[in-house]
């Protein structure tokens, strides 16, 4: 199983929903990160009964003053510039969930026969499909939401992005390496030579992953979105425990 995440993903939201031109809400957000926390963080009615605990439960004041606290700390949320913030909303729509399906899997003995390959996506180029979809630019801003289905799939909508894997740009070497790592997974289960690209194994807060663009293949991460995931494992044992 092939399981990755873009390094920026929420990039083309952040832009294309005015976030950038909204300073009052972006404040808000600042100030008290806590007002995003995902609705399925809490147990859902199926799950609380599985736990045993009640639903619709959400953090005290003081947790939440305490997650607030280290979050800001964590993401580095100053309330100045854009940057930290987009990565507090990466994890928010698409990192707290990623990491949550990486600890299951890895924990669960039934899923050690079947080897998962963890991937970061970092192409920036004119390929990078989400970002052209919602016409977000300039190029810099990492790899959105989407962004890599430009390296997958002949896109002609909503423009042609004229794709060739024939040439020296970036764009077009990352579109050889996509489709060839993809094309080999499906052919043998593997979807490149194991130093390149090892299995995942340990934890999520340590398993090894590719990160893949022009310029980062051949390097090999380790603990994809782990860094930042102890508060919120935290605020998901607060709202699941009995």
């Amino acid at each position: 199983m092939i399981v990755g995440i873009n390094n920026n993903e929420t990039v083309s939201f952040f832009y294309a929903m005015k976030f950038d031109k909204n300073p009052t809400l972006m404040t808000q957000y600042n100030n008290n990160p806590a007002v995003l926390i995902p609705t399925n963080v809490a147990p859902t009615t199926d799950t609380a009964r599985l736990l045993g605990v009640k639903t619709n439960r959400k953090l005290t004041a003081n947790q939440e003053a305490d997650f607030n606290k280290r979050v800001k700390q964590s993401y580095k949320l100053t309330g100045k510039g854009d940057d930290n913030f987009i990565q507090y909303y990466n994890d928010v729509r698409f990192g707290l969930a990623f990491h949550r399906l990486i600890t299951l899997t890895l924990a669960n003995p039934a899923n050690r026969k079947l080897p998962l390959y963890l991937y970061e996506f970092d192409e920036d180029a004119p390929y990078n499909w989400g970002k052209n979809r919602y016409n977000i630019g300039p190029q810099g801003l990492g790899a959105a939401h989407q962004d890599e289905l430009g390296y997958l799939l002949h896109i002609t909508s909503p423009s042609d992005l004229k794709q060739t894997s024939k040439g020296n740009s970036a764009a077009s070497k990352t579109l050889s390496l996509m489709t060839k790592l993809w094309t080999d997974f499906a052919k043998s289960g593997r979807p490149a030579a194991a130093k390149q690209w090892p299995a995942a194994s340990g934890t999520a807060y340590t398993a090894p992953y590719a990160k893949i663009s022009a310029k980062s293949w051949g390097h090999v991460g380790r603990g994809l979105r782990g860094q930042r995931m102890q508060v919120w494992e935290d605020v998901y044992n607060i709202l699941r425990r009995k």
